[in-house]
């Protein structure tokens, strides 16, 4: 019941549930927030408490200069014994490079505690040729099916994702062609739990564990390969706080510590150009305000600061295959990163965008992955 009653406090300060845009304007970490509908994607136990709601999201990733746009739209409807929930084009998974959108729907049902589901379906079709050679083609397909269940209670939120990839690439030269396919499951599990110091302000403890397995193929001839590559096995603990000092008003910060074990992976090459593996270890500081400064007018603001990050690398000796494994380790700081958000409701309507170039940590990694450094988005968000 009082997380009802926060949930609803927290709905008359935003006017509308929030959307992507929210989250990003307040820092990317959303399990800071007492309740926002971007939960929903990792937690579905949660769709009682939106009520009936439609966005769209508009995003463009990449930098200002470049990315090409995307986005979805999402409609959410509760009745009393089960609430539901539907996207479309959905980022489902990105997998070997490519990124399979689709179809989600979600589901919950339950008493005091909720159960939720979601499913997924996705998939990716590119085909590319060479101008100077129309013969040479490059045929891509990416299909994608996931699955979520979880489960919500009167103070923890609980979730675990699998997806399961079918990836093939055909690559052909005239009469010849190579094509290798690839499929292994992907995994990604979240928990928070929050503890109320008044019916304004919780604690929150929040867990994520991810793991990426991409090293998988097998060709056009029955040869596969399964080598120690493109492997990622990430977990993140974020201790966090968020208070309401005033109707108005509310207030998040955390400290989020994060572990990675990459092979062969992008998050190396920060490093050391010539990684092969590394283990990256990172310390986060959040703290976000939100405020609205009219009845229709809100505005938000948040800083990541990355206290510190302890990086340990390894690089195969090409020169002579029985000699150990160079290893080095940096210490080093990011920058801090500033990130600005403006919504405006008219009665049932808000726009929601963020409207400064941030870096918005990406996919199932916490506080940490492939940095982004633009990330511009619009969400609007109706009630019925």
């Amino acid at each position: 019941m009082r997380k009802a009653l926060l949930a609803g406090v927290l709905l008359m300060v935003s006017q509308l549930s929030a959307t992507e845009s929210r989250v990003a304007g307040l820092g990317g970490e959303v399990d800071l927030l007492f309740d926002d509908d971007a939960l929903v994607e990792r937690y579905p136990s949660l769709l009682f408490q939106f009520g009936e709601i439609g966005v769209l999201e508009l995003r463009t990733l990449g930098d200002l200069t470049g990315g090409a746009p995307t986005g979805y739209a999402k409609l959410f409807k509760a009745g009393e014994t089960y609430a539901s929930g539907l996207y479309a084009n959905f980022p489902v998974l990105n997998y070997m490079g490519t990124t399979a959108y689709g179809l989600r729907y979600a589901g919950a049902f339950g008493g005091d505690t909720k159960f939720g589901y979601a499913v997924d379906l996705g998939l990716s079709a590119t085909s590319s040729e060479d101008d100077a050679n129309p013969a040479n083609k490059i045929q891509t397909n990416l299909y994608v099916f996931g699955l979520t269940l979880g489960a919500s209670g009167s103070s923890f939120d609980a979730a675990v994702n699998i997806a399961f990839p079918m990836y093939k690439n055909r690559n052909e030269a005239g009469s010849n062609y190579q094509e290798t396919s690839s499929s292994k499951p992907q995994i990604a599990a979240n928990f928070r739990y929050f503890m109320e110091r008044s019916e304004a302000s919780r604690m929150i403890v929040a867990l994520n564990f991810g793991m990426t397995d991409q090293s998988y193929t097998q060709d056009n001839n029955g040869t596969t390969t399964d080598v120690d590559n493109q492997k990622a096995t990430t977990f993140g603990l974020l201790l966090g706080t968020n208070t309401m000092p005033a109707e108005n008003i509310l207030f998040v910060g955390g400290l989020g510590l994060g572990f990675a074990s990459y092979t062969a992976h992008t998050a190396c090459v920060t490093f050391d150009p010539a990684a092969n593996k590394c283990s990256i270890f990172n310390l986060n500081g959040i703290v976000g305000v939100e405020g609205r400064l009219t009845g229709a007018l809100t505005a938000r603001v948040a800083a990541v600061k990355n206290v510190l990050t302890f990086a340990s690398t390894e690089q195969p000796d090409n020169n002579n295959n029985n000699s150990p494994d160079l290893k080095t380790t940096t210490i080093t700081q990011f920058p801090i990163a500033y990130v600005l958000g403006l919504s405006y409701a008219v009665r049932n309507v808000r726009f929601d965008a963020t409207i400064f170039p941030h870096i918005l940590y990406q996919g199932p990694f916490f506080l940490f992955g492939n940095a982004t450094p633009f990330v511009n988005t619009l969400s609007v968000n109706v009630t019925f």
